[in-house]
């Protein structure tokens, strides 16, 4: 088995997903939070990321908070296909 290095980055660089009412939420003061650029929104109204995605995503992560993304079965560049998830 071949030696990978250990690369910590982003996975989605730059975005915090946060879980909140629209309705009754005051997400708008959200926008003047130090770090914060703005809200991913459609118009006026900010987008939903289906809960399915978050959890996919906290399900492979480590205790540490990293997603291992080796795979043995994977080779740079091959072509893959997504049959199901919240991708």
């Amino acid at each position: 088995m071949s030696e990978w290095p250990l690369i910590e980055f982003f996975l989605i660089s730059g975005y915090l997903f946060i879980n909140f009412d629209p309705e009754t939420a005051r997400w708008r003061s959200v926008n003047g939070t130090l770090g914060v650029k703005n809200i991913v929104s459609f118009g006026r109204t900010p987008s939903a990321v289906d809960s399915e995605f978050v959890i996919a995503l906290k399900a492979v992560e480590n205790s540490d908070g990293y997603l291992d993304a080796h795979r043995e079965d994977l080779k740079p560049g091959q072509e893959v296909e997504i049959l199901s998830g919240p991708m």
